[in-house]
């Protein structure tokens, strides 16, 4: 009987108040969905899954930044040559980056559990490998294998978070990963400083008991995330041709533009033929992907407007500044300062410890308020302060005096590390969560790559051709990451001092490069991204 009385109600009406009277509905449903989302907590079994990943991702962490102080160490006692030992760092990162372009799908077909098992298997077999070697290439193989393996691990640890974790609450959550990167980041300096002194080869040892504690735990904690159908008939879905193209195509390109002006001349056949061959065959992958196959690996759809591609080109600078800051500082200490690797990687703390408790408060605030929008240009102001100010440093900066300029680059850097994740999430489509997690996670990893290939590159150039000015061979500034244990051995006196002032002189350009690329970030921060707010999203 009431329903047919709410029936003739029904009939009664006028469009107009059918209209307002649906949209209420919706709006009611749409609130109750983000209160949802508000009070929103994780069962233990859901914490389990979030947490017992992060033992790998913390020696993935670890393992960025563990090489810096022991580079020198590690490239003399390998006989390594000129620039073969740029590629000890260069061939992790770029390995890294390649392969999360493709994770997603992976993951989404073979479940991430198995593919998370399988990365951390690769970084294990890198770490291997690494340990044992006995010359550079050895090393190369082995540091290759292991960036397939981290980029891995930290690209389905992200999508595991977005499967777990509501839009809404996702800032938070992500503040406690980013926060557990960021202490490895940190201390990565420091312990790479401190077991150098015992054998380089522990640096690639310390990796093996996170490896193994997750090997043990991760298949129980990740239980629910296994595939529901058989993994190999899954895996003929992936899109190998437009993976291995795009992924090929990447490397190339890289490769070209960290050969220029170093290895080769830009101008020669080499270095013009992997930046034209790596430009187009990341061309004809985009081609195929948008026409030729039916289940793409690269989800256009994550770049629908100008304020999601502006988020990706923002994270993409992010990256490079903060990796070109971290690894070049570390040199700057090592070569200017003149000091050991292990006071190095302590006031490299500076920097460091301002990243870890801002980039957690901040993704609490982004939670509570419901906004990205002023992380990201206070985040982009305040680096660029920070990084300006580094262009002033000399050898006989004042200690507090530096270590305030590094406390102010890392905040803005802290402010930036989550912010830029959320605007990604809040700016894809409902369906495209886990693609737009693996997305950002790539173009995080290839800004790390530009960060050391454009950033050495410019470095490189300069002052190879300043020390060439004052008769010392120019490959001592194609080597300079192990020119600096000369530059310690060496008495002092006039031609030292000329070389400290000429490494100085290489490096204010370089933070003047860093500078102005934080300015393009805040440029695009302030003008093209859109404060979309975290919606509530299923």
């Amino acid at each position: 009987m009431r329903f047919n009385s709410m029936k003739i109600f029904w009939k009664k009406m006028s469009a107009d108040q059918k209209l307002s009277a649906i949209n209420s509905s919706e709006e009611t449903i749409a609130q109750g969905s983000e209160d949802d989302e508000r009070l929103w907590k994780p069962t233990k079994r859901q914490w389990f899954a979030i947490l017992v990943p992060s033992f790998a991702v913390f020696a993935v962490s670890l393992d960025s930044t563990i090489l810096t102080v022991a580079l020198p160490t590690i490239a003399e006692s390998l006989s390594a040559k000129t620039f073969q030992s740029f590629w000890i760092v260069e061939a992790y990162l770029l390995a890294s980056a390649v392969v999360q372009s493709s994770v997603a799908s992976i993951a989404e077909f073979a479940g991430p559990r198995v593919t998370f098992i399988t990365a951390m298997i690769l970084f294990m077999v890198g770490s291997i490998i690494c340990c044992t070697a006995s010359n550079i290439s050895h090393m190369i193989v082995g540091r290759t294998i292991q960036g397939l393996g981290g980029g891995g691990i930290l690209s389905v640890n992200l999508i595991i978070l977005t499967d777990i974790v509501p839009l809404r609450q996702r800032p938070r959550y992500l503040g406690l990963i980013q926060l557990i990167n960021s202490v490895a980041i940190n201390l990565g300096p420091i312990i790479g400083g401190f077991l150098v002194k015992i054998s380089w080869r522990w640096i690639f040892y310390i990796n093996f008991p996170f490896c193994g504690l997750g090997l043990i735990t991760v298949p129980f904690a990740l239980r629910s995330f296994a595939p529901r159908t058989e993994i190999f008939r899954n895996l003929k879905k992936v899109d190998w041709i437009g993976s291995l193209v795009f992924a090929a195509g990447t490397a190339t390109l890289l490769v070209g533009i960290s050969w220029g002006g170093v290895e080769y001349k830009w101008d020669s056949m080499a270095t013009l033929l992997c930046l034209c061959v790596g430009t187009a065959a990341i061309f004809m992958s985009a081609l195929y992907e948008r026409y030729s196959t039916s289940i793409p690996f690269l989800r256009f759809s994550l770049f629908r407007n100008g304020a999601a591609i502006a988020a990706y080109l923002c994270t993409l600078l992010q990256s490079l500044t903060l990796f070109a800051t971290s690894y070049f500082l570390i040199l700057y200490l090592l070569t200017v300062k003149l000091y050991t690797p292990l006071l190095s990687g302590v006031v490299f703390l500076a920097y460091g410890l301002a990243v870890v408790p801002v980039s957690a408060f901040t993704g609490h605030m982004i939670t509570s308020i419901g906004s990205y929008r002023w992380a990201i240009i206070w985040g982009w102001v305040i680096h660029s302060a920070g990084v300006g100010g580094l262009m002033t440093l000399t050898a006989s900066t004042y200690v507090p005096g530096m270590l305030f300029l590094l406390v102010i680059a890392g905040t803005g850097q802290g402010l930036l590390f989550i912010s830029h994740q959320a605007a990604c999430q809040a700016l894809c489509l409902p369906c495209d969560s886990a693609y737009a997690s693996s997305m950002f996670s790539f173009v995080r990893s290839l800004g790390f790559c530009f960060g050391i290939t454009i950033g050495g590159t410019a470095f490189q150039n300069f002052l190879s051709q300043a020390l060439q000015n004052v008769g010392v061979s120019s490959n001592s500034g194609k080597a300079f990451e192990t020119f600096y244990l000369a530059l310690h051995a060496m008495p002092e006196g006039l031609k030292k001092e000329q070389l400290i002032i000429i490494f100085t002189t290489a490096f204010r350009h370089l933070w003047a490069v860093v500078c102005a690329t934080s300015c393009v970030g805040l440029v695009l921060g302030l003008f093209l991204i859109s404060d979309d707010g975290l919606r509530s999203k299923r």
